[in-house]
């Protein structure tokens, strides 16, 4: 075998070594493996981080049971923590690497090495890094990669909400880079609030961004996907982004415990939903119906 095409060998290897270690690590199923292996070379993935202000809000207000100084962990935290697993998982199945977008410029961060990021782009208007790797290994783990990007300005995030600009302007990016006409591209977007513009102003943006979604999908239909998950309690937040989920080709997701309790209303408290079923609606959920819908009480009734 030449050392080209055993170099290759190695390289998948590796890949599909670090993928079997994620599955086992979060008990996703071989139907859900397979399913997520099956989408490999046919899309390309890309993630939509909201690194606005209100990120370092806490993630929920003091619940009964809880002590009055228990810590509660910030919205900015669970974002980290959710964006390195599923990064991982992606850079798993999307050998050509992951392309991660925030919406706001990170102080700090202006003069990286391109190559690996930039504090602005001139794209998105926020900063984008390149990672979650195509030379993936056992050995690999996102921090290395997005650490300075949840550090930057102390760890604290700062701006606002401009997903109408960043999404057009990242996905936009990402079709003109395409040289198969038939690759589709999966945009996961995380998100506590409704959308607002750079300055800040939210007259009307709601509006833009779900008709900039509904544009979006019919011009690249069928090779479009989004993900939408929100990190908020807020009810005003969570009704908007539940008015997203008609529009095809786009699914939205609530946090974890949310998507638990709506799971068990519709299946009984019997129905196993783990971390593995969670993450895995998180990256296959506008392209497989089964996940999209496995919070529907509708389709489980007898």
């Amino acid at each position: 075998m030449s050392a080209q095409i055993q170099q290759h060998r190695n390289l998948e290897e590796n890949r599909l070594e670090m993928l079997k270690f994620q599955t086992l690590k979060h008990e996703i199923s071989p139907e859900i493996t397979t399913k997520l292996r099956n989408t490999e070379r046919k899309f390309n993935r890309l993630f939509i981080i909201d690194n606005s202000g209100s990120m370092d809000d806490p993630e929920i207000d003091l619940q009964p049971g809880m002590s009055l100084f228990d810590v509660v962990a910030r919205k900015w935290e669970i974002v980290y923590n959710l964006t390195g697993d599923l990064l991982t998982l992606s850079g798993c199945i999307d050998r050509n690497g992951v392309r991660v977008c925030f919406l706001n410029p990170l102080p700090g961060l202006e003069h990286m090495d391109p190559k690996i990021g930039t504090g602005h782009d001139s794209v998105t208007g926020g900063a984008t890094i390149n990672c979650a790797c195509k030379d993936i290994d056992l050995n690999y783990i996102p921090d290395n990669d997005i650490d300075p990007f949840f550090n930057a300005n102390g760890g604290i995030p700062i701006g606002h909400t401009p997903l109408t600009d960043v999404f057009v302007g990242a996905v936009q990016r990402e079709f003109n880079e395409f040289d198969d006409t038939t690759k589709c591209l999966y945009v996961t977007i995380i998100t506590d609030g409704v959308p607002t513009s750079r300055d800040g102003s939210d007259k009307n943006e709601s509006n833009k961004f779900k008709d900039c979604l509904t544009t979006m999908t019919k011009k690249f239909k069928n090779r479009l996907f989004i993900q939408i998950i929100s990190v908020t309690n807020e009810e005003s937040v969570i009704n908007f982004l539940k008015s997203l989920d008609g529009i095809d080709g786009v699914d939205t997701t609530p946090d974890f415990s949310t998507m638990k309790k709506l799971v068990h209303n519709a299946r009984g408290t019997g129905f196993k939903f783990d971390k593995g079923t969670y993450y895995a609606k998180c990256l296959l959920g506008p392209i497989d119906k089964s996940l999209d819908d496995i919070d529907k009480w509708h389709m489980f009734k007898k």
